[in-house]
């Protein structure tokens, strides 16, 4: 993942800015996020021309639970829901596959704060 945007990911994270949703889901029409939509809106707030062309609060770039290929270019993730090449054990995330790999999905699903995650990103974002 590129280090600017992870550092930038975790800052929002840790901001207060956002609620955080027990959905899995990139954002509520309640206005709550996951930890993959507000990288999302990050991604709006970079790209406001794409922002402006969404029309539904809940989806952005026609996704609702995992990152449009468009975010995950830019962040330079290697797929779409975030994974960690890292033991999920390490993490205390919920095991991505049958590898124990995880993912920052599968942290934010598995019940782990905003903060956490974002201590996640800081310190394993080249493994992102």
């Amino acid at each position: 993942m590129k280090k600017a945007i992870a550092m930038q990911w975790a800052a929002a994270l840790e901001s207060g800015d956002y609620k955080q949703s027990s959905a899995a889901a990139l954002r509520t029409a309640s206005n709550k996020f996951d930890a993959l939509g507000v990288l999302c809106n990050l991604h709006a707030m970079a790209h406001p021309d794409i922002a402006a062309a969404q029309t539904h609060v809940e989806i952005y770039m026609d996704e609702d639970g995992e990152l449009p290929h468009a975010v995950r270019d830019w962040a330079g993730l290697a797929d779409s829901c975030g994974g960690v090449r890292s033991s999920n054990k390490k993490l205390g995330c919920t095991p991505k596959d049958k590898t124990g790999y995880s993912s920052i999905a599968g942290c934010h699903d598995g019940g782990l704060t905003f903060e956490r995650i974002a201590q996640i990103i800081r310190n394993q974002y080249t493994r992102i």
